[in-house]
């Protein structure tokens, strides 16, 4: 049986996003950073 021109072998999983919560990367990135900091800041004072 042949496949359906346009579909030969060709699989596509793409879905919208439907996250309420959007989160930018740099958000990420800078809340990592802060309890880095606040890590060592409380590793030094204790």
């Amino acid at each position: 049986m042949a496949a359906p021109p346009g579909m030969a072998g060709i699989v596509r999983y793409y879905e919208e996003d439907k996250s309420k919560i959007k989160i930018k990367p740099e958000h990420v990135i800078g809340i990592g950073v802060t309890l880095v900091v606040l890590e060592l800041i409380l590793a030094l004072v204790f």
